[in-house]
């Protein structure tokens, strides 16, 4: 029952109990009736004037608008009858303008308004569930300069490469350069005609780190930085069994990035003989093959499986496992119709050759720098219909490929030799081959992550998922605050929380302690800009339209007559339950009997 309806009836009660103790009060001490009457008249009327005080009647609202500056506005130069100029604390001072907190709290000053004319930037988050039901206009402000759309992974496996994605307002002449942690650029770029960009990078080791996005001038000094924070995850969830015919440079090298990433590794190399070296020979068989994510082999290693081994890694495969079968040697045909027969097309070519990487995929020196190695290929042509390109050069030759089988994927690689760049001082892109293959074939294996949001500013509101009852938040300075789950969101078990600082937090529940990175205040000042103007405008596209005869909620009407009312009635009750007796002297004397008062 709501309190509009529940009153009456405790009221009524409650005049209903005063009522019957002045009657009892009455015979007591034998009342007049003129006294009596008075008394149980003014007890319902007290109860009314009550209820009127506690909630006055309603009344028709008196219909207006509201203009609300934002962030970035500039005050109009004159309001329309029945227009209140109102201030989100984002604007600036304003002459004349109302300030107010939010946009609900503005709602409910003003239940009377019928229409909202938004100034400026736009609605931040907070504000936008508050304009659902109302018809709305928006006249956005001077459109932001300089990095206004900016996106990067908040987390990515050590060594995976990624992109960082954006777009320049006002950008002619500028270019855009990607550093790390170490200060060392990675990668630069011009936007295009729109202004977009997009720079690629590879993770380092495990942890978490900040790269750099600058904005250079045609002077190449810094017109704006932006830090991009991230974590690495470890590869500890991928286990890799490396098995090749003979020790090579390209298995070394592999072996030493596999160990940096993290990753599960184990190395199997033959040296004839049934004698092996690396980290010991274990059978091939469905047990072992469980337990590996990703099987690297070169062809003499597969053949030296035998028919059994083959089978049992194809059923592994079908169950899940990735396999990468990296050719180094020449094929029979028999092996080549084997391939066939798994989806792969290998057509015989000529002598080993050199090969030509994508810009993105290639050292970023290689462009200025002619003593970069350049790899080489085994020659023959690879195609897989059906399946999908895993690598290709700049031409857009297949490099390698790889085909789904069950619930795993097969792949075939042809490139010879990604270590010489990792000899050569370019560890990020011989990183950057091998993640994104390992990562394309591997098992795939369930991780216990939770779901935060990938960019948080200090001293605004987030929401946190995927939480445990014991669920703590951990600041930089070491404060630790508790994450209540609010129990309306369900299965998604959110929690909200206030970061009040930047820098890495940490999110503990239930056995698991994520980074969670929160960027200051100011920064990226375009980038919200861009999206509260973006939202803003979808929220006014799409809010009702006002119709014709449509009138504003009717509003309470004003508290204080109705308690004055009540006081006066209040103070006459009082006056008739007491004793009034004129003295001998003409004045008046209030109180029940006693000795002085007969």
């Amino acid at each position: 029952m709501t309190p509009a309806l529940a009153l009456p009836w405790l009221l009524a009660a409650l005049a209903a109990l005063a009522m019957w103790r002045a009657l009892v009060r009455a015979r007591a001490e034998a009342w007049p009736r003129w006294r009596t009457a008075s008394v149980l008249a003014l007890q319902p009327l007290l109860a009314l004037l009550l209820g009127l005080a506690l909630l006055p009647p309603l009344r028709p609202a008196a219909p207006e608008s509201l203009v609300l500056l934002t962030g970035g506005a500039v005050a109009p130069q004159a309001l329309a009858p029945g227009e209140r100029l109102l201030a989100l604390p984002e604007a600036g001072d304003f002459e004349g303008a109302t300030r107010v907190p939010d946009l609900a709290t503005a709602l409910r000053r003003h239940p009377g308004a019928s229409r909202l004319r938004v100034l400026g930037d736009g609605l931040p988050a907070r504000d936008e569930a508050a304009t659902r039901a109302l018809p709305m206009d928006f006249e956005p402000g001077t459109p932001p300069t300089g990095l206004v759309e900016l996106d990067w992974p908040a987390r990515l496996p050590a060594g995976a490469r990624f992109e960082v994605r954006g777009r320049l307002a006002d950008a002619p002449g500028l270019r855009l350069e990607l550093r790390d942690a170490a200060g060392r650029s990675l990668a630069t770029t011009a936007p295009d005609a729109q202004g977009r960009f997009s720079l690629a990078a590879s993770a380092g080791d495990p942890g978490t780190m900040a790269f750099e996005l600058r904005v250079l001038g045609a002077d190449e000094e810094p017109r704006q930085t932006q830090a991009l924070p991230f974590e690495a995850l470890p590869g500890a969830p991928h286990r890799l069994w490396l098995m090749s015919g003979a020790p090579n440079p390209e298995l070394r090298a592999l072996r030493r990035w596999a160990l940096d990433a993290g990753l599960d590794l184990h190395t199997q190399m033959a040296l004839g003989g049934g004698v092996s070296i690396g980290d010991g020979a274990r059978p091939v068989n469905a047990a072992t093959l469980a337990e590996t994510d990703l099987l690297l082999l070169d062809e003499r290693a597969w053949r030296a499986l035998g028919p059994g081994g083959r089978a049992a890694v194809d059923a592994a495969v079908a169950e899940g496992m990735g396999l990468l079968l990296r050719l180094t040697g020449p094929l029979s045909a028999a092996e080549r119709e084997a391939l066939r027969a798994q989806g792969f097309v290998l057509e015989p070519g000529e002598g080993p050759r050199a090969v030509a990487l994508p810009p993105a995929l290639s050292p970023e020196a290689s462009v200025q720098d002619p003593l970069v190695p350049v790899l080489s290929r085994w020659p023959d042509r690879l195609t897989a219909p059906g399946g999908g390109v895993l690598l290709a050069d700049a031409a857009g030759e297949p490099l390698a490929a790889w085909q789904a089988q069950g619930a795993g994927r097969r792949g075939v690689w042809l490139l010879s030799d990604s270590f010489r760049w990792a000899q050569a001082g370019y560890p990020q892109a011989h990183a950057r081959l091998w993640a994104d293959a390992i990562a394309t074939l591997a098992r795939p294996r369930e991780t216990t992550t939770l779901s935060l949001p990938p960019r948080a500013f200090a001293g605004e509101r987030a929401a946190l998922c995927g939480l445990a009852h014991d669920a703590r938040l951990l600041s930089p300075d070491g404060t630790e605050t508790r994450l209540r789950i609010d129990p309306a969101t369900g299965a998604a078990r959110c929690a909200a929380a206030w970061p009040t600082q930047p820098g890495w937090h940490r999110v503990r529940s239930a056995g698991t302690d994520q980074a969670w990175p929160v960027l200051a205040a100011e920064a990226m000042p375009g980038v919200r800009a861009q999206e509260r103007r973006e939202a803003t405008q979808e929220l006014a596209a799409f809010a009702p339209t006002p119709r014709e005869g449509d009138t504003p909620p009717p509003e309470r009407g004003p508290r204080w007559p109705w308690w004055l009312a009540w006081l006066a009635a209040a103070a006459l009750a009082w006056a008739l339950e007491r004793r009034i007796q004129e003295t001998g002297s003409g004045s008046l004397i209030y109180g029940p009997p006693g000795p002085g008062n007969k």
